[in-house]
């Protein structure tokens, strides 16, 4: 998903550090991104958000299925999350 399809805090929270970035990848990750799923050849992946625990709520993993093209869309909003430590795809 988009940052914009996600609500909640953790939206809001990141909004401001897609905005600085522009919410776009450099050239230079979006060949390398692209590059990488035309070579896996899948047509889903499954990427896992994980949510650590915080006060009132247990750590879990939020899963999603998507395409490429909507993989390559979401790349700025992942790479963000995993600043943070909270994302995996697995083809």
């Amino acid at each position: 998903m988009l940052l914009e399809e996600h609500g909640g805090h953790h939206a809001q929270r990141l909004a401001p550090l897609v905005a600085v970035r522009g919410g776009a990848m450099t050239p230079v990750t979006s060949t390398a991104v692209r590059r990488q799923v035309a070579a896996m050849g899948c047509e889903l992946f499954e990427v896992g958000v994980f949510r650590p625990e915080t006060a009132g709520t247990d750590a879990s993993m939020l899963l999603q299925v998507w395409g490429p093209d909507i993989l390559l869309r979401s790349v700025p909003w992942l790479a963000l999350r995993n600043c943070i430590g909270s994302t995996s795809i697995f083809a």
